[in-house]
């Protein structure tokens, strides 16, 4: 996974008011988690666990800063010369 890889609830648009509220709601999880709150982080365990926003499927799409956009497919070996974008 690269920092550019998108999936779940990632989009490089977000038009969703639910979209919005469902980040805004994780990431105020994982600054609670970040300052001990055990609490937060058993949330965010579970939420983890049973919400496929949270993490990558088989497939996530890859918009590299070169501008290279891609399907990765993560159960395979992935092509060199597609990621530096010579195919």
């Amino acid at each position: 996974m690269l920092l550019w890889d998108l999936f779940g609830a990632m989009a490089p648009t977000l038009g969703e008011d639910e979209d919005l509220i469902f980040i805004d709601e994780i990431a105020a999880l994982i600054i609670a988690a970040d300052e001990g709150e055990g609490a937060a982080q058993r949330v965010l365990t579970a939420r983890y666990a049973s919400d496929a926003r949270l993490h990558p499927g088989r497939v996530v799409t890859s918009q590299s800063p070169r501008g290279v956009v891609l399907e990765a497919d993560l159960m395979r070996a992935p092509d060199p010369a597609i990621a530096l974008g010579l195919r």
